[in-house]
């Protein structure tokens, strides 16, 4: 028996003391009745003999009493206890379970927990079993391993309440940060009795992606940087009793776990496509590839690939369409050829870019390394107009994709992208801050999509104006001399520009190749078509993406692959966010523009399913917990209390009957 009050049993025992004392001296000395003789004594002879006859029992009636108040006094006194019939708080242990819910988790080989379940059902009921195991007095936290580590209760003995979150439970479709895990677990138990740590998992995880574990306490400082870097991305699990779970029994699986695609730079109307499938088995295996454009296949063929093995596949020469979404997808060949128990893997997705020609407009007196350049790129029509005829009819620019000034601003900004050269600084949209004489570019920014693979740092300017950007309208630095701002981008309103500080004949930059980099980086950007290879986004990894003319702090929608909307942070017109799910998303720009993006699994260690019956780590070997003794707890101070008033009722019924009087 264990007790759960607020005070000791000494101080309640001497409480019990003290009460039972104060209850025996009010009933000592509880009132006396006055005696009076009477005359006629003899009369009264025998109703005295029939008195002393009962004395005895009176007596006896009335010591039953007190044993009542005293027996309602010690029974509460021992309520206030608060007693548990069970385990002694001494022996508690504090558990966590650490439950991998990663993408291998989805394989169809939990047997234990039925035909048809996946290994993360099997872990459920391991979790279960394991929880039915423990003493009753012991505290347990569930915490559930993905990419992020979540756990799913707080530390409770109530068995009920920590398994109630599993129901709904799923797996990700995520790698499981192990690492990130741990050191949740080595938190949680850090400082308290008994901590005991037991991970449920098929322990597909390489060797290069397990956690850094110290199982003992560091003994001295660390003298090195390395030695420093090096304990802080160790998970101190020192002084836990750690214990490992295994689920799932198949080892052979077929995945894809690479697809990209990108568009020629020469040839923007057709694309390739690059294909990674791997065989984790000990046998070959034959599968039907299937490569689609939307609904239309573009290549279907038979492949096989040895124990082991890797195949990798370029899709070359790839007319575009109108449907942009590919999908690469692994069949059985036929009824009796099935596939493998991991099926996430087994279709990947991929997307280009939309393309579409554009129409742009030149106003410009005659430059023909201006017109030269931009005649070049097959995808645009341009058209050249002096500045006279832009002043008679400035509203047709709006019937263009983008418009380039060259030594000319109009006095209102057009209601399309566009590109200047030496904007008028009365003029520009973004504001002139000064001028500079010979200028020389210090610093590009090669990140930014009018600016990659443009290199200007030995380009010579004769003069060049410089602009002071706005934060709050999205207008950024994209190249600049000492730090004065040179070359600016803005995005705001619903259209982009470009803003150069120099003339096109003031400058050898016509004459580098940078020039038509420059100008075709610009007219993509402004497209929205600035990528030409669309890297596939990996599952519980951070993206960023360009979205649109986004402007400071603000929120875009996601539509997930299983049709769910969310929300995610856009910062300067980037996009960061989590991809959790296997397939396509779209996201609502906020200039009005659709951005879709693809994400896949794409984990050559995820596609590893084989699980690991043992598990190392940190150099020691986590072996199935202890068989755990099963014991009963349960608070009996309401029982208490009602016996105590049951003898109260008993008490209260016997005085008004005279019983005990």
């Amino acid at each position: 028996m264990s007790w759960g009050g607020l005070f000791a049993p000494m101080t309640m025992l001497w409480l019990a003391l003290g009460a039972v004392a104060l209850a025996g001296a009010a009933y000592l000395i509880r009132t006396r009745h006055r005696r009076v003789e009477v005359p006629f004594a003899a009369l009264w002879e025998q109703v005295l003999a029939e008195k002393d006859a009962s004395a005895l029992w009176r007596r006896l009636r009335r010591l039953l009493s007190l044993l009542l108040i005293i027996a309602m006094l010690l029974l509460l006194m021992f309520a206030a206890l608060d007693p548990i019939l069970g385990l002694s708080n001494k022996g508690r242990r504090h558990v966590v379970i650490v439950l991998d819910a990663s993408a291998s988790m989805t394989a169809t080989d939990g047997g234990e927990a039925g035909a048809g379940a996946t290994r993360f059902d099997a872990a459920k009921a391991l979790v279960a079993k394991t929880v039915a195991g423990l003493g009753a007095d012991d505290q347990l936290l569930i915490i559930r391993a993905d990419s992020q580590a979540t756990p799913l209760s707080r530390f409770s003995s109530d068995k009920a309440r920590v398994l109630a979150p599993l129901a709904d439970a799923k797996p990700a479709q995520t790698p499981a940060d192990m690492r990130r895990a741990l050191a949740t677990a080595a938190n949680a138990l850090a400082g308290r009795s008994n901590p005991m740590l037991i991970v449920i998992s098929d322990g597909a995880l390489p060797e290069a992606m397990m956690p850094a574990v110290r199982w003992t306490a560091a003994t001295a400082a660390a003298t090195t940087p390395d030695a420093k870097a090096g304990e802080l991305t160790q998970v101190d699990l020192t002084g836990i009793e750690a214990h490992y779970l295994s689920v799932g029994r198949d080892v052979a699986n077929v995945g894809i776990i690479a697809f990209g695609a990108r568009r020629y730079v020469a040839n923007k109307e057709a694309y390739e496509v690059y294909l990674e499938v791997v065989n984790t088995g000990d046998a070959a295996a034959k599968r039907k590839l299937v490569i689609a454009n939307g609904s239309t296949p573009v290549d279907t063929r038979e492949i096989e690939i040895g124990a082991g093995a890797t195949l990798r596949q370029i899709y070359r020469d790839i007319p575009s369409s109108d449907d942009h979404r590919l999908t690469a997808t692994l069949l059985p060949l036929a009824a009796d050829d099935l596939a493998d128990s991991f099926a996430l893997d087994d279709a990947a997705f991929a997307l280009l870019p939309p393309r579409k020609r554009q129409t742009i407009v030149i106003v410009s007196r005659r430059n023909e390394f201006l017109e030269g350049a931009i005649s070049a790129y097959s995808n645009i029509d341009a058209e050249v107009i002096s500045p006279e005829a832009y002043e008679s009819a400035p509203d047709v620019i709006a019937t263009y994709d983008a418009v380039v000034f060259n030594d000319y601003t109009p006095q209102t900004p057009p209601a399309t992208h566009a590109l200047y050269f030496a904007p008028d600084p009365a003029r520009s949209p973004v504001p002139v801050a000064g001028e500079l004489a010979a200028p020389r570019i210090t610093d590009v920014a090669t990140d930014h999509p009018v600016t990659k693979w443009v290199t200007l740092s030995d380009t010579n300017f004769d003069k060049a104006k410089t602009f002071a950007p706005r934060r709050d309208r999205g207008e950024v630095t994209l190249a600049s001399s000492l730090g004065a701002p040179v070359i600016v981008a803005s995005a705001h309103g619903g259209f982009r520009q470009v803003l150069c500080g120099f003339s096109l004949g003031g400058t050898d930059l016509v004459m580098r190749v940078s020039f038509p980099v420059l100008l075709i980086n610009a007219l993509d950007w402004f497209a929205g078509d600035n990528i030409d290879m669309m890297t596939t986004l990996v599952t519980g990894t951070k993206a960023q993406l360009p979205l649109g003319s986004a402007i400071g702090f603000a929120e875009t929608a996601i539509t997930t692959p299983s049709g769910t909307s969310t929300r995610a942070p856009v910062i300067d017109g980037i996009l960061t966010y989590y991809p959790q799910e296997v397939g396509f998303y779209g996201a609502t720009g906020t200039d009005g523009g659709d951005v879709d993006f693809s994400a896949n699994l794409a984990s050559p260690s995820e596609s590893r399913i084989a699980p690991q019956t043992t598990w190392t780590l940190g150099g020691k070997q986590l072996t199935p917990p202890p068989a755990m003794v099963v014991s009963v707890s349960r608070r009996i101070w309401l029982y208490l209390v009602i016996i105590a008033l049951a003898l109260l009722a008993v008490e209260w019924f016997t005085y008004h009957r005279r019983v005990t009087v």
